[in-house]
C-alpha cells in the first residue's frame, strides 16, 4: 500500500512540471512508514498548487484529515511565475520546498503525529 501520494491543482499545461513528484513519492514510499510517526495516520496525499494568480483566485494553503481513510491531505501553493520558468532541477527544489513548507507549517499542528521526526527523515532521504 502506498503511504504517500501526490497531485496537483493548477492551470500549467506542460505537466512534465511535475515530473519531480513521481520521484519524491518513489523515494517516501521505498524509504519511510507512516507508523514511525504515530499511529493516527495511513496515508499522506500532497496537493501542489500552481495557478497563475492574474487569472485565478489563489486558494490557501490547507490541511484536511479524512478520519474514515486516516489520510491527510496537504495543500500548499508553489511559486507559479518561478515554477513555470524553472527547469527540471529548479523545479525539483520547489516541489521540495513546498513539500518541507506542508510539514513544517500544516501537519506540525497536528499533536498525534512526529512531525519534526518526520521532516528530519524526509530531508535525509531527499
Amino acid at each position: 500500500m502506498k503511504q504517500f501520494g501526490f497531485t496537483y491543482d493548477t492551470d500549467i499545461k506542460d505537466f512534465s512540471k511535475f515530473e519531480g513528484t513521481f520521484l519524491i513519492e518513489n523515494i517516501l514510499n521505498e524509504n519511510l512508514k507512516l507508523n514511525n510517526y504515530g499511529d493516527k495516520i495511513q496515508k499522506i496525499v500532497f496537493v501542489y498548487l500552481a495557478v497563475n494568480t492574474d487569472n485565478f483566485k489563489k486558494t490557501e494553503n490547507f490541511i484536511k484529515y479524512r478520519t474514515k481513510s486516516k489520510t491527510i491531505e496537504i495543500g500548499v501553493n508553489l511559486p507559479y511565475n518561478e515554477f513555470i520558468a524553472a527547469d527540471k532541477p529548479t523545479a525539483l527544489k520547489l516541489l521540495k520546498d513546498a513539500y518541507i513548507t506542508g510539514i513544517d507549517t500544516l501537519l506540525s499542528k497536528r499533536k498525534d503525529f512526529e512531525s519534526i521526526k518526520f521532516l528530519e527523515d524526509f530531508k535525509k532521504i531527499i
